[in-house]
């Protein structure tokens, strides 16, 4: 009786194309090395998120 090998049994390993790296997070220290232009938007961006995650959490623990 024959047995068939597992794929990849025979010792061969896939090669590493490529590595995913993770998205740097929005502060305002990154906000700060934009272009004068471009900082009202984001700053004004970051502010509304941050209140509204406070606004969540707020919610999620009056539900506890």
């Amino acid at each position: 009786m024959a047995v068939a090998a597992a794929p990849g049994a025979d010792g061969a390993h896939a090669e590493v194309l490529r590595m995913n790296t993770p998205a740097l997070g929005l502060t305002f220290d990154r906000i700060g090395a934009l272009p004068d232009d471009e900082r009202p938007a984001w700053q004004a961006y970051l502010e509304r998120s941050q209140a509204q995650m406070k606004a969540d959490r707020a919610a999620l623990a009056a539900e506890l």
